[in-house]
């Protein structure tokens, strides 16, 4: 009787030990952001741009690995995406409305959430007004710069830029988008650190105010056109 009971003990035990991984995992799948792994490498599915229908060529907004390095004096950022093109065609949205963009969010406050005070790094493109549709390399009409969300709401924010690009080193390398940011620049970056929760996401709207993303984690919510125009992302335009 003894024998069993320790038995039974034992089963339940590992069975608690499985429930909490499972748990764990759940929760990490779930989550609106992600822990930075010790190698600082994320991995997201190819092909999983949104919608799933869609028939336009958006794999420059597919994420299939980024990777984030946090040091005392430096944060560096990579986001690889399926098929970055040579040449892009932009200016072809909606005059103030943003076109393409790749983004982290780092999580300060650690709620898993976007919330006040959280930062943003990005690489952007807004159609402004009067522009003509044109061609070009993506660091010729898209520029990077650094954020903290003033106020959010649903599945939109409105943040302050406070780091452009004079301030941030972006290159590109075949199909990956580099991000250097030495953290002198400003003291907002003092608060992000290797244990920062973070979020990526990738999207593009195009002549048709189609929209399209991916994001990593999958969680929910994205934004929609309408929230980007709104956005006090860049109020100069």
């Amino acid at each position: 009787m003894e024998n069993k009971i320790l038995v039974l003990m034992a089963i339940s035990l590992n069975c608690l030990l499985l429930q909490a991984t499972v748990d764990s995992k759940t929760l990490q799948k779930d989550s609106l952001f992600v822990e930075v792994p010790e190698d600082g490498k994320l991995t997201d599915a190819k092909g999983d741009v949104r919608p799933a229908t869609a028939t336009t060529n958006v794999a420059f907004i597919d994420l299939t690995e980024m990777t984030v390095t946090v040091t005392d004096n430096n944060i560096t950022v990579t986001i690889t995406v399926a098929d970055l093109p040579d040449q892009f065609t932009y200016n072809q949205a909606r005059p103030g409305q943003l076109e393409y963009w790749w983004q982290i969010f780092f999580d300060i406050d650690n709620n898993s959430k976007k919330s006040a005070d959280d930062l943003l790094l990005d690489l952007v493109h807004v159609r402004k007004p009067e522009t003509q549709e044109a061609q070009g390399a993506l660091l010729e009409f898209a520029k990077p710069s650094f954020h903290i969300i003033e106020e959010a709401h649903g599945t939109g924010f409105h943040s302050g830029r406070f780091l452009g690009e004079e301030n941030i080193n972006a290159t590109v390398s075949e199909n990956t988008i580099i991000f250097s940011v030495d953290k002198s620049s400003h003291l907002k970056l003092n608060k992000i650190t290797s244990s920062t929760k973070v979020r990526f996401e990738a999207q593009y709207i195009d002549s048709s105010n189609n929209s399209f993303s991916d994001s990593y984690p999958n969680a929910q919510p994205q934004f929609s056109a309408g929230d980007t125009k709104s956005s006090s992302i860049y109020p100069e335009i």
